[in-house]
């Protein structure tokens, strides 16, 4: 007979971000132990406890000393020594494209198996056509909700010439009514940033945003000195390869373009090194069919924000937001086992 099998890799490290401490882990965790491979759960520094909970939550279910490991530090400390390690034999990574990068090369030079989940810079078109009230919405939660700290949050609006005056003073009204403040409050919208530095980094960036002749529309600024909160921000006239149109800036930071045909759209839209995640708003199927069709991105929206996963789908970039089999769904079988073809003459 001739017959092909799948077997577990054997031990798989998995590296998580902060911005989804719980999410993120039990994503990795789940297909990683189900294929029958034992795990090295490295959490990040930031947020840590989330994910010990996880891990306690699973050894109090049953899941045997050993298989389930969580180490805790600082990348260069824990993250290196866990990619270098001779008996990690695959590599699970979700965070920065600069860390990312240097994650693949440190484990493919090993031979190792490698899942890279990395930035985005992630459009929503909006036709002239589209339910106003439902695009105002989904820019304004796929841009600001989670405070924009997630790779698949809204960076870049490209409305239709025809109805931009209109989508951008009803964009400003909806930031207008936002709450900005404690997540613990059930009414906050947009929560604080996760620390001092990544506050600064945004502060910087919305800086150089108008300096490279950005027009700042709202926000752009902290709010409150005993918080690390910033205020929605919006820009417009952004030029095509500025900063803010091309480099992932991880916080509430976003900017409206306005364009002409869907041809124009998807164009500019595919003209960045990300490719993660992107949407469109539209009543019509041809637009529709040309962005299903044309946009370089792993995960396509239509009529729906940019953010947002499934775990019984493929999630996953292409181009720079991604690198080796996606994760989740039917995806992550081609991960975390291998393929063994099997000729039996007994």
């Amino acid at each position: 007979s001739l017959y092909t099998l799948r077997r577990p890799l054997g031990v798989v490290g998995l590296i998580t971000p902060w911005n989804f401490p719980a999410a993120i882990p039990a994503w990795k965790s789940a297909p990683a132990l189900i294929y029958g491979n034992t795990v090295v759960l490295k959490l990040a520094q930031e947020a840590p406890l989330t994910g010990l909970h996880l891990a306690a939550c699973l050894d109090e279910a049953g899941i045997p000393a050993g298989v389930l490991n969580v180490v805790i530090g600082r990348g260069a400390e824990v993250g290196t020594p866990l990619v270098r390690h001779p008996k990690v034999v695959a590599i699970s990574f979700t965070g920065s494209v600069a860390v990312g990068r240097q994650v693949r090369e440190e484990a493919t030079e090993r031979g190792k198996r490698v899942q890279l989940e990395l930035g985005g810079h992630n459009p929503l078109i909006v036709m002239a056509d589209a339910d106003m009230t439902r695009a105002v919405e989904a820019a304004y939660a796929g841009a600001f909700w989670s405070a924009g700290q997630k790779c698949t949050a809204t960076r870049r609006i490209y409305v239709q010439a025809p109805v931009y005056d209109q989508f951008r003073e009803r964009l400003l009204d909806r930031i207008g009514h936002g709450k900005v403040g404690d997540p613990a409050d059930p009414e906050t919208e947009v929560g604080p940033i996760v620390n001092e530095t990544q506050l600064n980094a945004i502060l910087d960036a919305i800086e150089k945003g108008k300096q490279e002749g950005g027009k700042l529309l709202s926000g752009g600024a902290r709010l409150d000195d005993d918080g690390y909160l910033v205020a929605p921000t919006l820009f417009e006239n952004v030029a095509d390869d500025a900063m803010l149109s091309c480099e992932e800036v991880f916080g509430p930071v976003t900017s409206l373009y306005r364009f002409e045909t869907i041809d124009e759209a998807i164009e500019r839209a595919n003209a960045v090194q990300f490719g993660l995640s992107a949407s469109i708003f539209t009543t019509s199927l041809e637009p529709t069919d040309r962005f299903v069709n044309e946009m370089e991105a792993g995960l396509l929206h239509v009529n729906s924000q940019t953010a947002g996963a499934d775990v019984h789908v493929p999630f996953g970039g292409i181009k720079g937001s991604g690198y080796g089999p996606h994760e989740q769904g039917r995806a992550a079988l081609e991960f975390y086992t291998e393929v063994v073809t099997v000729y039996q003459d007994v």
